[in-house]
């Protein structure tokens, strides 16, 4: 295979696309990320109804995607892409494993009732968790295709931001009209008075808003560096003109995330936040109206808006949190079953078998570990954890390696990452990645990274 169709032809590298492909990719990507804004609205597709029609559009939309010459292209040209997917494949084998008979999690279940032992308790549950992992894996290589190429990532992008924007503007309105019910839906008691949308918790959602918060801030950072004047109040006013939406989505989205209350949201949204000002505001022209601008709007919206964070920030007893409990009792059970775990989708069930009159008032209402990492241990076990940690390490050393000094990656590649370190930290006390649409997001901007760092004139701006 030739260089120039390996990458993508050398014309769609350099951002020359011809006119259908505009076409094609633009009408790809906002079917994609409209599906994702619908799927927030659906309850963040926490059903299995929901979350498998979705999985059929996603599916429908790479299809499409790639009986195009531009799609099959843009496969090629994926940086580690097939690294990717060999690990990828890993997990889904690791999976694969706990439905067979292999005494090495679930023994002593199905010894309860004389049948013949495997990880899986609870089998259907696996194929369900299965498909939405697949349903990750396709919304990953589309996001990567429509990213490897410049005109097409920066059109993603900008629709994303978009969508972001509308979803901010929405989830506001919602809480205006009710703060305790959706139309006919009534919001769990603790995400009554917590800006929500229709997920099924503040702290999942504020997950969303920081992600969006921060693209929107990669976006301004790119409008800043491509700011011409000098003075303050032109560069100002330059700056409101050129990035509108950018400023609207992040406004909205960080009011969104104050209001939900979520203190782990925020923590981890501040973080990856300082990172992305500190790694990339250093390095664009206009460092210090970035920096001041973005802070400068975060400290407004939290000195109006920040009430409901600040007194659960004033009012928690950390030594008494529910998390410290579920956190001991996941531990123990991962332990339990270090290999294979439990079966994807146990956790539920697994975890209130160990309900006893004495922890019930904790235990009892407890869907989720709200640590990413100890569920996964106790589900999938390190034959799981391991491929899956290796597959998102694989992808963030291709996102990081040879970040180019000008250009859209040179913002985006950095934004992405920090997106990502969003999402690790927050997985510490939340589990907002199991909400389907939310993991879905997550995978897009994993395929994005890649995507940009598949890009041909990057490589060239770094060499």
């Amino acid at each position: 295979m030739s260089q120039t169709a390996r990458h993508g032809g050398a014309v769609g590298g350099l951002g020359l696309a011809s006119a259908s492909e505009v076409t094609g990719s633009t009408l790809a990507a906002a079917a994609l990320i409209a599906s994702i804004l619908f799927e927030h609205l659906a309850l963040g597709g926490n059903r299995g109804d929901l979350s498998l029609s979705f999985t059929l559009v996603h599916a429908a939309i790479l299809g499409g995607v790639l009986v195009t010459p531009w799609g099959q292209q843009g496969l090629q040209s994926l940086r580690g892409w097939t690294t990717i997917a060999i690990l990828f494949g890993l997990v889904l084998l690791a999976i694969g494993l706990s439905l067979i008979p292999l005494p090495t999690g679930g023994e002593a279940v199905w010894g309860e009732i004389g049948e013949k032992s495997r990880a899986a308790i609870y089998p259907l549950g696996v194929i369900e968790e299965a498909t939405k992992l697949v349903d990750c894996a396709s919304v990953f290589t589309l996001a990567g295709i429509l990213a490897c190429e410049r005109q097409r990532s920066l059109s993603m992008m900008r629709l994303l931001i978009i969508s972001a924007a509308i979803f901010g503007a929405a989830c506001l309105i919602l809480e205006a009209l009710s703060p305790v019910s959706v139309f006919a839906w009534q919001k769990p008691s603790i995400t009554r008075f917590r800006v929500s949308g229709l997920f099924s918790s503040a702290n999942t959602a504020a997950t969303v808003f920081g992600l969006n918060a921060l693209i929107s801030a990669g976006g301004l950072l790119r409008g800043i560096s491509n700011l011409r004047h000098h003075r303050l109040t032109r560069r100002l006013s330059e700056l409101v003109h050129a990035c509108p939406v950018e400023l609207l989505a992040f406004v909205l989205n960080v009011e969104c995330l104050l209001l939900s209350g979520s203190r782990g949201g925020i923590v981890s949204f501040c973080i990856a936040f300082g990172v992305l000002m500190i790694w990339r505001g250093r390095q664009i022209r206009g460092a210090a109206l970035a920096i001041g601008l973005l802070v400068g709007a975060f400290i407004a919206i939290a000195f109006l808006s920040g009430g409901i964070a600040i007194h659960r920030y004033v009012s928690a007893a950390y030594a008494r949190d529910d998390r410290v409990a579920w956190d001991l009792m996941s531990l123990r059970l991962a332990l339990s079953a270090p290999f294979q775990g439990f079966g994807l989708g146990s956790f539920p069930l697994i975890f209130q078998s160990t309900t006893t009159p004495q922890n019930y008032s904790v235990i009892s209402w407890a869907g989720s570990a709200h640590n990413l990492y100890l569920q996964w241990l106790v589900e999938g076990g390190l034959l799981a954890a391991i491929p899956m940690i290796a597959t998102i390490g694989w992808i963030l050393k291709q996102c990081l390696e040879g970040i180019p000094k000008i250009g859209a990656a040179a913002i985006w590649r950095p934004t992405l990452v920090c997106a990502t370190l969003l999402v690790f930290v927050h997985s510490f006390v939340e589990y907002s990645v199991q909400e389907p649409s939310i993991a879905i997001l997550f995978s897009l901007l994993l395929g994005a990274s890649i995507g940009f760092s598949s890009q041909i004139s990057d490589r060239r701006q770094h060499i």
